[in-house]
């Protein structure tokens, strides 16, 4: 029935109302000469309103004659009825083709640009980096070659490791994937000193001077790998004696000063305080049940 509804909207169809003594009457010889008559409905005794298709409705004049019935034409509907309004009206009509054109022209640019997943670098330097491959605003979605975009960003732009570049109507989102980059290591001379009071259990001096050895107890802010490295003890001669002290350049005798590196393992004791009462009230699950019967008014 749908389908029939379907094609009667687009061939046109008309409502009428047929009056007379005997309206059954054109009812029965239109079904008998094959003119499909739809939502038949009495109006009164003398009224009877149905939907019939436009080709039709000249064959109903003759069979109105001979039932001695009038029919009025009470609503019209389908496409060829829009299309003779619209021939009417050609100018608003004109205008309807034109918006819809310019609606589909309008949609075909790139209109909005996203940049994701940027912490380090600034959209503005992605934006930048895009351009240059022929991604900007107002260029037509089908000049965009997403590929050279993104092989186009990741050259520019070497903190880069990933760009994917996606075209969702009139927006483009450029997705990047930035790359870890490591800080400058701290150079400066620096002592590791204790934190808390302890006794030394293990020391591994990376780089420094160890002060502390293990069983030493240390206390709270002591230097336990000293950033300064004093210089290495006078050397001796095969003969027993010490190597002149010309022999010993300046350099050597002077401490060197390293930014102090290593782990040291400490037993720590901590101490704490709470109150408790002697006698405690709990309740602890013992998994037995019971069950009775009541009746309640």
């Amino acid at each position: 029935m749908f389908i029939f509804k379907l094609v009667s909207y687009l061939l046109g169809y008309v409502v009428i109302l047929v009056t007379g003594e005997a309206p059954e009457k054109f009812v029965n010889m239109a079904a008998g000469r094959g003119i499909f008559l739809w939502d038949v409905f009495r109006k009164s005794d003398r009224a009877i309103m149905m939907k019939v298709r436009l080709n039709a409705v000249r064959p109903l004049r003759h069979i109105a004659r001979r039932t001695r019935c009038r029919f009025r034409i009470y609503r019209r509907r389908g496409v060829p009825f829009h299309a003779a309004w619209l021939r009417r009206r050609k100018a608003l009509a004109l205008g309807a083709v034109l918006f819809l054109a310019a609606l589909y022209l309008l949609s075909s640019f790139v209109w909005f640009i996203e940049v994701r997943g940027n912490e380090q670098l600034s959209a503005v330097e992605v934006l930048e980096a895009a351009e240059e491959a022929g991604l900007c605003r107002g260029v037509p979605k089908w000049n965009i070659e997403a590929g050279r975009v993104e092989a186009k960003i990741q050259e520019a732009l070497p903190l880069v490791s990933w760009t994917g570049v996606y075209i969702k109507g009139t927006r483009v989102i450029i997705e990047v994937a930035e790359r870890t980059v490591p800080g400058e290591e701290d150079r400066r001379p620096a002592h590791i000193v204790a934190t808390k009071e302890g006794l030394v259990k293990e020391v591994l001096v990376l780089d420094g001077y160890p002060v502390v050895k293990e069983g030493d107890t240390v206390e709270q802010g002591q230097v336990l790998i000293s950033g300064e490295i004093p210089p290495p003890a006078e050397e001796t001669t095969p003969s027993g004696g010490e190597k002149p002290p010309g022999d010993v350049s300046e350099a050597e005798r002077q401490p060197r000063y390293v930014h102090a590196k290593g782990i040291v393992r400490a037993r720590v004791w901590y101490e704490g305080y709470g109150e408790a009462g002697t006698v405690e009230t709990g309740r602890r699950p013992t998994g037995r049940s019971a069950s009775c019967v009541s009746m309640k008014f």
